[in-house]
């Protein structure tokens, strides 16, 4: 078989068994005229005048009608800049409509998912060795570096690999709510900074900045919007834009100009919403004590200094986590802990989009509750605990909602295994060492999640913030 490259010119088209049409991107195919300046034709157009743009849709039909088994058609579908989403020629759109529009498949999917295939960036990707009839490859280099590329990121979780020597008498007998609430972000951080006094991340903590911030990360971002919000609420927001851009967190010149006033209005909105949740002034911060019942005995002391007439608030200009629910909860249980009649026994969280509310609880719920958190703090102190708050609350929701096992695990996954653009959970470094870059679906697992997001989510109820 012979293979033939050549531009596509009217009047020239041969039949050929396949036929592979390149470079169909938007903008560049159909090409647009630039006529010079001086040309008085353009000026004047008449009918039956030669137009580059009608004569490239011409020739797209050409090239079609002489395929006579495969029609093979390739366009950049990804922005180089941020990986969104590119659209194909104007005429490549066209022809996809008219085969949506006169034509399905037999299993009822979209047309346009059977004949697009979207291709991974880098050649070695392991994506094109996993037996997909569309998406192969025949470089035996490119094997290697994908085994090469999956092997790194597969770790095998086994540290450490017994249960830690149950700590000493007197200490952590008595735990701050703050530590309480960090333990329960990620056991097993916790359990090898505190335990074992080992830091994997100490250097990349202390490294310094090597680059100008042209542009800001989700947590950067964040950090920048919380201040603003603080500034807000204080009703000192004047000086808040010149503080933030001599910190020097914020692109230089106008790009930075651009992004601080974006935060701005999307700060000012949303501390509109704080506001009315504000109203008759903050209470007095009320100390708070539980001690567990269970051996060895564990005391969380703390103070609640977040208390208004209607309730205790805790708020984030960001999207609610489930981190942020827990620790809410933690507050909340405690809150509910003191003896009865003593007022607000109410949680809200607020978010950028969404309320969340928790309601009052029983002393007795309340208490059974804190012994099951507590134990599982003592148990996290001597072993790993097999608990991640992302993906531990998507499975316990999806349960809670009535899906099943196989498909709430599926649902958790996706907080476990990273994207395009989001780091998983799996990508931590203390959970990889302890448990593997495979999400665990033990009972251990599953029974943990449920015994800790169960009550919690028994008594929040969420609605968009209005």
């Amino acid at each position: 078989y012979g293979v033939t490259f050549c531009t596509l010119l009217p009047m020239r088209s041969i039949p050929f068994k396949v036929v592979c049409l390149l470079g169909m991107n938007d903008g560049e195919y159909p090409r647009t005229n630039h006529p010079p300046g001086f040309d008085l034709m353009d000026k004047r157009r008449r009918l039956c005048d030669w137009s580059k743009r009608q004569e490239d849709r011409y020739l797209f039909l050409e090239s079609i009608l002489s395929a006579r088994r495969h029609l093979f058609i390739s366009y950049v579908g990804r922005s180089i800049k941020d990986n969104s989403d590119l659209p194909p020629s104007v005429l490549v759109s066209e022809l996809l409509d008219y085969l949506e529009a006169g034509y399905k498949t037999g299993d009822d999917q979209p047309l346009e998912k059977r004949l697009i295939t979207r291709h991974p960036l880098q050649p070695f990707s392991h994506r094109y060795f996993q037996g997909d009839r569309h998406l192969f490859s025949y470089s035996e280099q490119n094997c290697k570096a994908a085994r090469q590329n999956q092997a790194v990121k597969t770790m095998a979780g086994n540290f450490p690999d017994q249960p830690l020597a149950p700590p000493a008498e007197g200490s952590w007998q008595s735990v701050s709510i703050r530590q309480f609430c960090r333990f329960f972000r990620n056991p097993v951080e916790f359990m090898v900074n505190g335990r074992l006094k080992v830091n994997y991340k100490a250097r990349a903590a202390y490294r310094p900045e090597e680059r100008e911030p042209f542009e800001l990360d989700a947590l950067q971002a964040y950090w920048i919007k919380d201040e603003m919000v603080a500034f807000n609420l204080a009703a000192a927001a004047d000086p808040v834009a010149g503080l933030l851009k001599a910190s020097g967190r914020l692109p230089h010149g106008h790009r930075g100009d651009l992004l601080l006033s974006d935060y701005q209005q999307e700060v000012e909105a949303f501390t509109r919403s704080v506001k009315t949740y504000l109203t008759g002034g903050p209470a007095d911060p009320q100390e708070v004590g539980f001690t567990s019942s269970r051996e060895p005995a564990t005391t969380l002391r703390g103070t609640l200094d977040t208390l208004y007439p209607d309730g205790q608030l805790f708020y984030r200009c960001a999207a609610l986590k489930a981190k942020d629910r827990l620790d809410a909860w933690v507050h909340h249980l405690l809150l509910n802990a003191r003896e009865a009649g003593a007022d607000p026994r109410e949680t809200i969280v607020l978010g950028k989009e969404t309320r969340a509310d928790f309601r009052p609880l029983r002393l007795a719920e309340t208490r059974a509750v804190l012994e099951d958190l507590t134990a599982f703090f003592i148990r996290g102190l001597e072993s790993p605990l097999c608990f991640f708050p992302e993906t531990s609350y998507a499975f316990a929701k999806a349960v809670v909602d009535g899906k099943t096992v196989d498909k709430a695990l599926q649902v958790a996954r996706s907080k476990w295994d990273s994207g395009n653009y989001s780091n998983g959970e799996g990508d931590d470094i203390y959970r990889r060492r302890s448990f593997g870059s495979d999400m665990p679906e033990s009972e251990d697992f599953q029974e943990t999640s449920l015994a800790i997001f169960q009550p919690l989510l028994a008594a929040i109820t969420e609605q968009p913030l209005g």
